[in-house]
């Protein structure tokens, strides 16, 4: 995401005004995709045009039967939330700002003279979406839960506000001493991801009280409430691969900067986790109708589906299935989407400051396509924006690829079964790797050589003058991390020794007009 002031939205808006969720209904569109259309009570209409009392607000995404389809980033309003809306209009319908941005919830003015206290929160350390419990010990939250909630610091703005989370099925008790509930990313009206930080109890009186201790949720995994049960998602065999094989838009695939950065992106989760994802390099999609058409796709923004303030969204459709009454669901088809307008480094250096890295927003989405929702950690891939000038290129020590892991491991062996796919298919560490599979410019098959090849570290480089003037050699190790990188003027060769693990590695060489990788063994 980028960050939008409410000077931007209002400028960006035909009317803003505060409202009140009434009631919210998902419907299959014209498109065949799902949407949510959402009753808005109007309380205070504060600029633009005049509306009536009752306005209907559309959103993407939602749940209807067997399907679902969970939108990043996305506006997931809860029924009873009262805030600020920026909207626009398109034929007597309304349309947030910037989608999740376009909303702003009330902040609820702290009861002081509250008498309830939490004394204590266990385990501190949780993950959201795994059915993980904590206990909230206290007093005086009430002899049952009636109107209480339990709220979390919002995993979709770094924590900035809460997520309240309505009566449901995440309550396993409640009493006036204690609370047990299960950690959500899902409710039954929507996405609710909560995030690290203290924590907020409100009891039926409407008194609140805060914690003193902080929750640390590692990650958090994407689940679905439907018929007030809490079902589990799981990657499956989507295609003959044994996984899901992505195919790019035409105009994306002639981006052979943009493709090579997402190849290397894939590579980092397929070597971490196993993840069986594929790209296909031999068809293209020349038109991208609908998020459920039976192809996971990659583009540019090229029929403006992006949401405002975007860099990229990735949009996952599920499907249902049915084990003795508990409904659960499988990963049919994964869709992302990349600005097209966004200033893109694509290369394998830093970027410049006002440039975004393209390689390090492909590593979100597909964290995204492992069911991962946002976390609070600023330093994480998962973290909800990314700013310009800034790489995150690897998942080493990061809470984002433990959730990664745990999605691969709950998808092999599920537990439960469906008829639509089969459990997917893992990869191993020695067919992981689509970095240097295909040359970017296979015409070149001469113009870089390397030798000896395999050798203990020490090798030469050359290159003819395919390469003009400035040229940047990159050295990345299996899963993409990236070990050395220099730049050379006016040269078509250099010498280079590598202190490094035996093992497989891939030299790219970068120029303004072309990209070319070669594999070394180092023994």
């Amino acid at each position: 995401m980028i960050v939008l002031s409410a000077e931007e939205k209002s400028a960006k808006a035909d009317v803003v005004f505060d409202g009140k969720v009434l009631s919210k209904n998902s419907y299959y569109d014209e498109s065949g995709n799902i949407s949510t259309s959402n009753i808005i009570q109007v309380v205070t209409k504060k600029s633009g045009n005049e509306i009536p009392l009752l306005i209907e607000i559309i959103t993407p995404g939602g749940v209807m039967e067997d399907k679902a389809q969970i939108h990043f980033p996305g506006l997931n309003l809860q029924v009873g939330e009262q805030g600020t809306f920026y909207c626009i209009e398109k034929n007597g319908k309304y349309f947030p700002v910037a989608l999740s941005q376009g909303f702003v919830p009330y902040e609820v003015i702290e009861e002081k003279s509250s008498a309830a206290q939490i004394f204590a929160i266990t385990p501190l350390m949780i993950t959201a979406g795994t059915q993980n419990e904590i206990t909230i010990t206290g007093s005086n939250f009430g002899s049952s839960q009636g109107n209480g909630t339990v709220s979390f610091r919002n995993a979709d703005n770094g924590g900035a506000g809460w997520v309240t989370i309505p009566s449901g099925p995440h309550y396993t008790l409640w009493n006036d001493t204690m609370i047990k509930m299960l950690i959500p990313t899902y409710t039954q009206n929507g996405v609710t991801v909560a995030g690290s930080g203290n924590i907020k109890v409100s009891t039926s009186l409407g008194e609140s009280v805060q914690s003193a201790q902080q929750l640390n949720i590692r990650y958090a995994l994407s689940e679905l409430v439907y018929n007030s049960q809490i079902g589990k998602i799981a990657l499956a065999a989507a295609d003959i691969s044994g996984g899901y094989n992505m195919k790019m838009s035409s105009l994306f695939s002639q981006n052979t900067q943009a493709t090579h950065a997402l190849k290397k992106a894939m590579s980092t989760w397929r070597c971490n986790t196993g993840i069986n994802i594929s790209l296909d390099t031999l068809n293209y999609l020349h038109g991208i109708t609908a998020y459920n058409d039976g192809y996971s796709s990659i583009s540019f923004d090229e029929q403006g589906l992006l949401p405002g303030g975007a860099l990229s969204t990735t949009v996952i459709s599920v499907s249902a299935c049915n084990n003795e009454g508990v409904v659960n669901w499988q990963l049919s088809e994964v869709d992302m989407i990349f600005s097209s307008s966004a200033l893109w480094n694509t290369g394998g250096g830093q970027p410049f400051t006002n440039y975004y890295d393209f390689e390090s927003v492909a590593l979100h989405e597909f964290g995204h396509m492992h069911l991962e929702q946002h976390n609070n950690n600023a330093s994480s891939v998962m973290y909800y924006l990314i700013n310009s000038g800034e790489t995150k290129r690897n998942l080493f020590n990061d809470s984002g690829l433990d959730g990664g892991i745990e999605v691969m491991q709950n998808s092999v062996n599920p537990g439960y079964s469906c008829n639509s796919f089969e459990n997917i298919v893992p990869l191993n560490g020695n067919n992981c790797s689509l970095v240097g599979i295909e040359n970017v410019e296979p015409i070149a098959e001469n113009s870089v050589t390397v030798f000896p090849n395999p050798s203990q570290g020490n090798f030469r480089l050359n290159w003819n003058d395919l390469f003009k003037d400035n040229v940047q050699v990159n050295i990345y190790n299996q899963i993409g991390e990236l070990v050395l990188s220099n730049t050379f003027t006016n040269q078509n060769s250099a010498s280079f020794n590598l202190p490094l693990a035996a093992g497989m590695y891939f030299i790219e060489l970068l120029s303004e007009e072309k990209i070319i990788t070669r594999k070394i063994s180092i023994q």
